[in-house]
């Protein structure tokens, strides 16, 4: 199987698997103080994406996972919880893609800030199509972002570490990965 066909299945595979998460997450929220709240466990796979291929197939991942989670999930597609998880979604990509390409941090300071910059963009679109009553939740909603943000930094950092050398020999084709080489070093998957 040639390099471009098995990115494209893998990436068609990990954005199954992002929906799956995310349509499961959503009937479990209840166990979570925050009304609506969820654990954020479809963002793995967005990290995972993220540091595994690259910004546009972590964006597309993130938008591409709320989209379909929403149209599978009766009466979430264009809701206010569908703007919100979109906004929410693209603001944590974008914070996750900037802070990776610094470097001050590793995977799961990434992650960490990529799970506020969520819970930032959910409120502010939130704000506008709620109202100012969700702004009550927001210290609790930002607590919760940093534990969630750091496991799931944790978990990805951990299946990243165990999968590199297969990931780089069967998935990345040499040219990307001898530019991503110092990008996607151990040093990258640390705090």
């Amino acid at each position: 199987m040639n390099i471009k066909l098995k990115r494209a299945v893998t990436l068609s595979m990990m954005l199954a698997i992002a929906v799956v998460l995310n349509i499961v997450e959503y009937y479990f929220t209840g166990f979570i103080p925050v009304p609506g709240a969820k654990l954020g466990l479809a963002n793995i796979v967005v990290l995972i994406v993220l540091y595994t291929f690259g910004f546009k197939e972590a964006f597309a991942i993130a938008v591409l996972r709320v989209v379909i989670a929403s149209l599978l999930s009766p009466g979430r597609f264009l809701s206010p919880t569908f703007y919100m998880a979109l906004a929410g979604g693209i603001l944590s990509v974008l914070v996750m893609w900037l802070f990776k390409k610094v470097k001050f941090f590793g995977i799961t300071g990434v992650s960490l800030f990529g799970s506020l910059a969520h819970v930032l963009g959910q409120v502010v679109v939130g704000y506008f199509l709620i109202g100012e009553g969700l702004l009550v939740w927001l210290p609790l909603m930002l607590v919760l972002g940093i534990i969630t943000g750091f496991l799931i930094g944790l978990i990805a950092r951990q299946f990243l570490n165990t999968t590199k050398d297969w990931l780089s020999k069967e998935l990345i084709n040499p040219k990307h990965n001898k530019e991503e080489k110092n990008e996607n070093s151990d040093d990258d998957f640390t705090f």
